[in-house]
């Protein structure tokens, strides 16, 4: 297990972002995300039930099977994975991995960060947009964490 920095970045635009940080304590870099990636997908995108979801089944969704990942947001940054997996039509790019290093990329569409400035969510990862190009804020302090 990692102990993993999770950055929450705030007011993003092509190149200005605020961030603060959360500590996501003792979550599994790769479960994590994995779990942001698929479960929004495979479950809000297949189940007419959560065609309209609340923050609460997204938070129940990702959380169940794990304890550890209930906890780590609060109900507002739950309700922002809502806002934009709501967005991004459930097409949420998911998670790169880089071939040298082994970390992942969470990718935000381009549009979602223009339009709305509203905050991504990177963990042990780059913040990039997704203009075709990739454009990686690579400005942005992320903290890799250490192992247990």
């Amino acid at each position: 297990m990692h102990t993993t920095d999770t950055w929450l970045v705030a007011g993003i635009s092509k190149r200005k972002h605020i961030h603060y940080k959360r500590d996501a304590a003792k979550v599994d870099t790769r479960l994590f995300l994995d779990e942001i990636a698929s479960r929004l997908h495979k479950k809000f995108s297949f189940n007419t039930r959560y065609k309209n979801p609340s923050f609460r089944d997204v938070k129940y969704e990702i959380g169940k099977g794990n304890d550890n990942l209930k906890n780590v947001f609060s109900d507002n940054d739950w309700a922002l994975l809502l806002e934009m997996h709501r967005y991004t039509n459930t097409q949420l790019h998911g998670v790169l991995p880089t071939t040298e290093e082994g970390t992942y990329r969470f990718v935000v569409p381009h549009e979602f960060c223009d339009l709305y400035r509203i905050r991504g969510i990177a963990v042990k990862a780059d913040l990039i947009t997704d203009d075709n190009q990739f454009d990686v804020l690579d400005d942005m302090d992320i903290s890799s964490g250490s192992e247990n």
